[in-house]
């Protein structure tokens, strides 16, 4: 059974997923710059508070997005 959300799907919303690291930061950026571009909205989970219940605001994020980047560890040899 599918729970409820507690807001609604945002079409133009994309969630980001990458690490948060020096050498990730060029691949962030040039996500942000092309989903702008694209007339689309870039959400990160920088933007939930630290809270006790971070865990449900970040899914309550992840899940009100129409579209997630895919992330991959890959990123370990990025930039090096």
């Amino acid at each position: 059974m599918r729970q409820s959300r507690s807001r609604p799907i945002n079409p133009a919303d994309v969630f980001i997923n990458v690490p948060f690291d020096a050498r990730a930061e060029p691949l962030y950026l040039a996500m942000i710059a092309g989903l702008v571009g694209l007339g689309l909205n870039p959400r990160c989970v920088v933007e939930v508070s630290r809270t006790r219940d971070r865990l449900r605001r970040l899914l309550d994020l992840i899940g009100s997005c129409a579209y997630s980047t895919v992330s991959t560890q890959s990123c370990d040899g990025f930039g090096g």
